[in-house]
């Protein structure tokens, strides 16, 4: 499985809080975050390899990467 990384997510999990507005979003980013990672594990538990790549113009090399790899190690 390949998914899109959100970058605005990770852009307000980086960024340093300075009003409370601010903090509570980072709060529920890094909620989002969490379950995001949590259901990728979820899955690889279950023999479905995940993978989470920056969006547009590095999706395909970041899956052929990951099957070549994937490849060597004798996974399929």
């Amino acid at each position: 499985m390949l998914g899109i990384k959100d970058l605005l997510l990770h852009q307000k999990i980086e960024k340093k809080p300075t009003t409370v507005k601010l903090a509570m979003e980072k709060s529920v980013a890094q909620k989002q975050y969490l379950l995001q990672k949590k259901g990728m594990r979820k899955w690889e538990k279950h023999g479905l390899p995940m993978l989470e790549s920056p969006p547009a113009e590095d999706l395909a090399v970041t899956a052929v990467s990951q099957y070549i790899d994937t490849l060597n190690r004798g996974l399929l």
